[in-house]
């Protein structure tokens, strides 16, 4: 099987070269470093000791935070390689660690690109986030001796169903993984009717509620927000995506005829978009700024697009309350557990099952409101602009959930510590 799987993925790369082109049209970015996809990197800072984590996005990057932070301080003798498939991952990997860790594309899922990826890397130990099932991949991690460790493992009913489709080769690859950490019982049972070994899969829990957004302190915050909001009630709407906009601009213009001096933040997921939502805002007739051409805006000022990376949680920390996006569409929601650590209360749409478990807790604590179109979206805003008591109340639900679920960070340290403590003596 996974023979043949390599053959349908070497007749699929001039596809995968013309997917490049076709988003480079959007973002350049997609048009640089093509040799590291095939395995060929630039030399590195010749490390002998390397942590591998891979992580494919965004969202994935910002969930190796709190374990990089640990692994920065225990292990400060080992360097870490961060491999993303997105130019927007590799933009927050430089934002979130600047030169401290070296970050690459991963490989295409070819024999020889992951063996020249291997030999130039020499990986001590590879971490992959979330659900990334390779088989090229793991396949020569296992003849090289590398550990794999799937953290924050995740699996979605959807994904499931479509693993389940190709179970024998799925199945064969997830023999080589030395620990899948996963986030819930349901992905762990998951995991093991796709042929996951039982005795390597562990409930850890969900790394990302320990991400601790840096933000100012509480007086420089304040002064921040006053200069900002001139007191005005701030609705930030954030990752989101194509369709998605026009929905939550209808729907704002709308709030404006009760709330008009209601500021609204737009954060759209995906930064060659931010040329497109601006025209979206001014050709709806509001008026708009955005944070590439400065913080400071005008009190006349309707709309305010954050077309800036990394700087997300600060807006959340300026805002009364929020929408996270990819849920209106069917993209399947993003992490709402960035604006519950604020204590903001949360809105989101019917789409959201990349985050099933957490939406499922918010919504049981009264923290997020679902809102199935427009006009559920327009009745929520107006209610919790009016309402300072359910505001309150919804947020500091949603901040004590996040609170409570801490620590599964940590309890994956403990398990790679006995991974790294074996191969400094193997």
């Amino acid at each position: 099987m996974r023979h043949l799987y390599t053959l349908i993925l070497f007749l699929l790369v001039p596809y995968a070269l013309l997917r490049l082109l076709y988003l480079s049209l959007r973002n350049p970015k997609y048009r640089k470093r093509w040799p590291e996809r095939f395995g060929f990197i630039p030399p590195h800072n010749g490390l002998q000791n390397i942590l591998w984590i891979h992580a494919v996005s965004v969202g994935e990057v910002n969930a190796t935070r709190p374990l990089v932070e640990l692994l920065k301080r225990d292990y400060s003798d080992y360097g870490i390689v961060i491999t993303t498939m997105t130019p927007t991952g590799a933009d927050t990997v430089l934002n979130l660690y600047g030169h401290s860790v070296t970050h690459f594309y991963v490989p295409y899922d070819l024999p020889a690109g992951v063996c020249s990826f291997m030999k130039r890397v020499r990986p001590t130990l590879l971490l992959v986030m979330e659900t990334e099932l390779w088989p090229n991949l793991y396949h020569y991690c296992n003849k090289f001796n590398i550990p794999i460790i799937i953290a924050n493992a995740r699996m979605s009913g959807k994904s499931f169903r479509g693993y389940m489709r190709f179970r024998k080769l799925v199945s064969n690859t997830l023999q080589k993984v030395s620990l899948i950490a996963a986030q819930t019982r349901e992905d762990a049972n998951r995991f093991e009717q796709l042929g996951g070994n039982p005795a390597r899969i562990e409930v850890v829990g969900n790394m990302k509620f320990d991400i601790q957004p840096e933000i100012p302190a509480t007086a420089e915050l304040e002064k921040l927000r006053a200069d900002f909001t001139r007191g005005r009630p701030v609705w930030i709407a954030a990752s989101t995506h194509d369709r998605e906009e026009e929905i939550i601009i209808s729907a704002y213009k709308q709030v404006l005829s009760m709330h008009p001096d209601c500021l609204l933040i737009l954060a759209p997921r995906h930064p060659e978009r931010f040329d497109k939502v601006a025209e979206l805002s001014t050709e709806a007739g509001l008026r708009t700024a955005r944070k590439s051409n400065g913080i400071t805006i005008e009190p006349e000022v309707q709309v305010f697009i954050l077309d800036t990376l990394g700087e997300l949680p600060l807006y959340y920390a300026l805002s009364d309350l929020a929408f996270v996006g990819g849920s209106l569409v069917p993209a399947g929601g993003h992490n709402m557990l960035e604006p519950a650590s604020q204590g903001l209360p949360i809105i989101t749409g019917p789409y959201k099952h990349n985050f099933t478990e957490i939406s499922d807790r918010l919504e049981a604590c009264g923290a997020v409101f679902i809102v199935n179109d427009e006009t559920g979206l327009v009745n929520i805003v107006n209610q919790l602009v009016n309402d300072r008591g359910l505001r309150s109340a919804a947020g500091k639900a949603g901040r004590q959930l996040v609170v409570s679920g801490r620590g599964s960070s940590q309890r994956l340290m403990h398990k790679l510590t006995a991974f790294l403590a074996k191969s400094a003596t193997s």
